[in-house]
């Protein structure tokens, strides 16, 4: 009856409007370090964490023993896929058997643990988030899996190899009008091996290196080699210089077992709500309604951006939601400010209930917008009370 109800709820409710087809998601969230919400949650009431996306949700509500259920909210089917087998497997007995599950098992396993998980889930869930190799983006799992980007140093030995043998082309003259990464993404291995032999130099790339480069180092639609290609200074270690752990429940047990006892009560959801439709946001109300909630933390994202609901249509969400928490309630929003390394990085501001109810003119992201690049880190962890209102910035010319 449970996955009965939930295909109901995938069939019924979703909206593939422009905003879904339009943009790429990723089940496993870009944000890696979702930590830095800590001084946001301290002091928030017993209640709901209600968020929009997926991974980014369960490490978060993670984080505080005041989270007493999760409401997942998205509008994209694969984010509500991986939430649906995500709470399943989280009722594994412990982090390590969780971690089993989630990378290694098979079918079986998954059925010992639960009953409605079935094998297109199971084969859902081995493309999409098991198989790294066809992922755009794989680097949160890598992290989470092996503690580094697997294919970072093959990627790099390669790069660095095809930049001295252009080097040494150049030298001959051999070619005067491609730019290093034309050459790099334009070139055959043949082409190569036939430059080699005409000028007799030493191309220290084999072919197996050279078919694994065809397929991911220089394939544009892979998100971090399109970014290593046209910046070689990031090709950065980031498991060896960011802290990915803390507020990561596959490396914390007692982060886990919060989960863990949440997904055996039955007491996180995923629900298809497309925030800009009123009907969606009411329908989310009534369940909150009759489901006794109180809000504790209301996680809007970056959904103040204008591809997403834009600052116009949050601020109503948030009129609207704020009525079903207390004053310390918490709406926590993200900026990104930050691309490094394959990697992106947020800045996270909260704002409690009592402040937001006194918003009027304010629009979180002009606000957002009109933070200098520099100071953007800075406001990381700040949280806004009532009768505080934030820095008004003026941007002068460069």
């Amino acid at each position: 009856m449970k996955r009965i109800l939930f295909l109901i709820i995938i069939l019924f409710n979703i909206r593939l409007d422009a905003f879904a087809v339009k943009y790429s998601f990723f089940p496993l969230s870009t944000e890696i370090q979702i930590w830095k919400i800590l001084p946001l949650i301290q002091n928030i009431p017993k209640g709901s964490y209600i968020t929009v996306g997926s991974e980014r949700g369960f490490r978060a509500a993670s984080q505080s023993d005041n989270i007493d259920s999760l409401i997942l909210v998205d509008i994209v089917p694969e984010i509500l896929r991986f939430n649906y087998i995500n709470i399943e497997l989280l009722k594994a007995r412990n982090k390590e058997q969780y971690k089993h599950l989630r990378w290694n098992s098979t079918f079986s396993e998954w059925k010992k643990v639960s009953k409605y998980l079935t094998y297109q889930d199971f084969e859902w869930w081995y493309n999409n988030v098991r198989d790294l190799e066809k992922s755009r983006y794989p680097l949160p799992e890598l992290l989470n899996k092996y503690g580094e980007w697997k294919y970072l140093s093959k990627f790099k030995k390669i790069k660095d190899n095809l930049f001295e043998f252009y080097k040494s082309i150049n030298s001959h003259k051999a070619i005067t009008n491609k730019r290093l990464n034309q050459f790099i993404e334009n070139s055959s291995y043949a082409q190569l091996l036939k430059i080699a032999k005409k000028y007799k130099l030493n191309l220290q790339i084999s072919a197996e290196e050279w078919e694994w480069w065809e397929k991911f180092g220089k394939n544009r639609e892979m998100y971090c080699s399109n970014l290593w290609l046209d910046n070689p200074n990031q090709v950065v270690e980031l498991g060896k210089l960011i802290n990915y752990k803390t507020g990561n429940y596959l490396f914390d047990d007692k982060n886990y077992n919060r989960l863990h006892k949440l997904a055996l009560n039955n007491k996180i959801k995923t629900f298809s709500i497309n925030l800009r439709n009123n009907k969606d946001l009411d329908n989310l109300i009534s369940f909150i309604k009759k489901s006794n909630l109180i809000i504790s933390v209301l996680d809007v994202n970056n959904l103040s951006h204008k591809d997403y609901v834009g600052e116009e249509r949050l601020n109503y969400l948030v009129r609207r939601l704020s009525n079903y928490g207390k004053n310390n309630s918490v709406v926590i929003t993200m900026m990104n400010y930050k691309n490094f390394g394959c990697a992106e990085f947020q800045s996270y501001v909260g704002f409690t209930f009592d402040n937001v109810k006194e918003w009027n003119d304010f629009k979180l992201q002009t606000f957002f917008e009109s933070i200098p690049t520099d100071w953007a880190e800075l406001i990381n962890g700040k949280l806004y009370s009532k009768g505080e209102m934030p820095a008004e910035f003026i941007n002068y010319p460069e």
